[in-house]
């Protein structure tokens, strides 16, 4: 609505669609600074920013540290329970809910009902899948994000690309690595326009 309403202004605009943004993390990242830029972008205007991070995909074998890491620095898990009530506060069926937009991690799970510290910054919630049945799969713009943990980087580049075709395919990615052959590969595979590495999406993507 946004995007039809500037090209209606009579004034040169650009728009673009849904940004459903997957950021990579690989063995080889610096873990601590890739969670501190994930969720230094993602609470940046509470995640209202188009570019922000909508999904993390890690290794299985990375999984627990990406976890605690995330725990850390404020982030928290949402159990299946926790995402059966997440579910109508965030998502509006096929899109997301506009009275959750822009809110707090602590003020959403209020709404859901979910008791989270009072410190938290973000919520995660790890999907099964991507697609209609998982609703927080698609874009949130709010400070919540899916998360999943392939066995493999060849997996990762799947999931990225199965979030991508959902509900951002053209937009942004971000991998979070040292090993520069990952990222030529990620760049490679991904239907992304805007390519980040070690930042985070909010700042990378748009400055």
């Amino acid at each position: 609505g946004l995007v039809r309403a500037a090209y209606s202004a009579g004034k040169p605009a650009y728009g673009v669609g849904p940004g459903n943004v997957p950021v990579y993390i690989d063995k080889s990242a610096n873990v601590a600074e890739a969670v501190a830029n994930i969720i230094g972008s993602v609470t940046f205007d509470n995640g209202t920013v188009c570019a922000s991070e909508q999904a993390v995909i890690t290794l299985q074998s990375m999984k627990p540290q990406v976890m605690e890491e995330f725990r850390r620095q404020g982030g928290y898990f949402a159990t299946p329970e926790d995402v059966k009530k997440l579910n109508p506060v965030c998502c509006a069926g096929p899109i997301m809910n506009p009275g959750a937009v822009g809110l707090s991690a602590t003020k959403i799970a209020e709404k859901a009902g979910i008791a989270v510290p009072p410190n938290t910054a973000v919520i995660l919630a790890e999907l099964e899948g991507v697609g209609r049945a998982w609703p927080l799969s698609m874009e949130k713009l709010m400070p919540v994000l899916a998360f999943y943990a392939e066995p493999s980087p060849e997996g990762a580049i799947l999931r990225c690309a199965e979030v991508l075709e959902y509900d951002g395919k053209g937009h942004s990615f971000c991998i979070h690595t040292t090993d520069d052959r990952q990222v030529q590969e990620f760049c490679a595979a991904l239907p992304s326009f805007r390519i980040m590495v070690n930042t985070g999406t909010t700042q990378g993507a748009i400055g």
